[in-house]
Formats: C-alpha cells, structure tokens, sequence
C-alpha cells in the first residue's frame, strides 16, 4: 500500500513517515510521496522519514498511490487540499481538526459518505492507555455529575486559535459525555478560554484552554455520586500508534466507521468557543 502525506510542517508528517517507513510498524505499507508547505518542509520531513518523492502539486500523487493523509497544522487547509482527490475516490485521512467550520463539515463528509470515499478524522488523545483506563474506571463510579478537561490551547494561534488543540479537549469530553449537548458558556481570561458545556441528565464539562500550560499532557478530572478521580494523561510511549492503526485498516479495507454528527460537534464546539 502506497500513501501520500500533505503538509511537512506538522510534526505529525514526521511521525506518521517514521513509524511506517523508518520502524516497519505496518510491513506492505509505504509512504511513498510528500508535498509540503514549503521546500524546507517538504525536504526535512521526506529525509527523517524515507519518503522517496517529493511532489511539486498535490494533485501529482493521483494513481500513484492508494491513501492520503492530510496533515496540515492550520484545519482550515485540510477541506481543500482533500477535494482535490474526490473524483478519484482516494480514501482519506484527515488530521484534526476536520475544518473549522461546522456547515463545511458536514456538508464534505455526507459527500464522502454519497461517493462511498472512506475518510477518518481524529484526536488521538481519547486512544492513549491513561485516557482508556480513566474511562473505564468512571464506568464504574454511579452517576456522573461533572467532568473537567485541562491542557494547552491559545486563542491567539496563528493556526486557527483554539482550534490547534483544543479540538483534544472536546473529543476527550464527547468520548466520555456523548453527544446529547444542550449549551455552550464561554469564559475568556486574559489569555485563557473556559468552556462550559451542558449536557442531559444535569450533567457538565468544563475544558479548561490553557495558554502558557507548562507541559503539552492534557489531565482530567471527573465527580460522581462515589467520589472523584483525578488523571494526567500521560501519553503512550508513541501516542501515534493507536490512531494510526485505526486509519490504516480504513486504507486497507475501504471501511470506515466514522461519527459524522460527532465530528461535526467536535468542530461546532470548537467553532462557538473561538469566536
């Protein structure tokens, strides 16, 4: 299997090329071609990553690969860079955030869905081991009245505010509260952002969007009718993996199991606390 990478500025472009090409983690899959925000990009990542192509268009990938992985850092590049590979019916991954807007998004993903074009998008924080053992202990602690998600994002990103990380807040607290939202309060602090969401069953979330964070670990907290529980959610030895696996199965079997109302909250949520 032959995949395509777009966007070398991420660091994710590095880790996806490193863990296929350079650690065999998946034997018979290759990334074979890069096109990247800019030569340097482009260059620095097809080097760490034993990427063999470097294309000038991302259009030149189109019948010499079989996947594509769309991975800029700015969400609001990711929708047109995979329209341009809809007519060939290329499955896609796309990193988070989908896009930045609401509408956008469900209206590309129920075109994919129409033209049968497997796509995923994701935050990989909800698949780290310290995140699957906090909720599975929760499940077993009554009623859950509150929960609380803290970790880096800036208002002021270049690349789409709040959008850059704080997408990993969101998907955290919809994978444990689901998607039954009822209101959204947004709290701005100097350079801080504090969303609280309602949800049904008189629950609610609180994602705390820390600017200056001293660590990129996200934690989370939770209050029940038992107690509470406290987590740091230490990141998997390589925090890549589990998502990339999920993706991967999707190039090789054409199936997907996407949540297009729960992307499409995923980006509202988001949307509604950036403005």
């Amino acid at each position: 299997m032959r995949i395509g990478i777009i966007g070398a500025e991420n660091s994710h472009a590095t880790k996806y090329a490193t863990t296929i090409n350079n650690e065999n983690k998946f034997p018979g899959v290759k990334v074979v071609s890069i096109w990247g925000e800019t030569d340097e990009f482009s260059e620095k990542t097809a080097k760490a990553g034993n990427i063999p192509t470097i294309v000038k268009t991302p259009e030149e990938m189109i019948g010499k690969v079989d996947a594509i992985i769309i991975d800029h850092r700015s969400g609001s590049a990711h929708l047109p860079a995979a329209r341009k590979f809809i007519d060939s019916k290329i499955p896609l991954f796309i990193d988070k955030p989908l896009c930045c807007d609401a509408k956008e998004a469900r209206e590309f993903l129920e075109l994919c869905q129409k033209q049968k074009i497997p796509v995923m998008s994701f935050s990989s924080v909800p698949m780290q081991k310290k995140f699957l053992e906090f909720k599975k202990n929760l499940a077993e602690c009554g009623k859950l009245y509150s929960l609380t998600i803290m970790g880096p994002a800036d208002m002021a990103s270049p690349y789409n505010g709040l959008f850059f990380y704080g997408i990993h807040h969101i998907e955290a607290c919809q994978n444990i509260m689901g998607l039954e939202l009822e209101d959204i309060k947004v709290i701005k602090n100097d350079e801080n952002c504090f969303g609280v969401l309602s949800y049904s069953l008189n629950r609610t979330a609180i994602l705390h969007m820390i600017k200056n964070a001293k660590n990129k670990n996200f934690s989370i907290a939770a209050s029940t009718d038992k107690g509470s529980q406290h987590v740091e959610l230490e990141s998997d030895e390589n925090p890549y993996l589990t998502s990339m696996t999920k993706f991967i199965t999707m190039f090789q079997t054409n199936k997907t199991d996407i949540n297009i109302d729960q992307v499409v909250q995923s980006v509202y949520i988001a949307q509604t606390l950036n403005s």
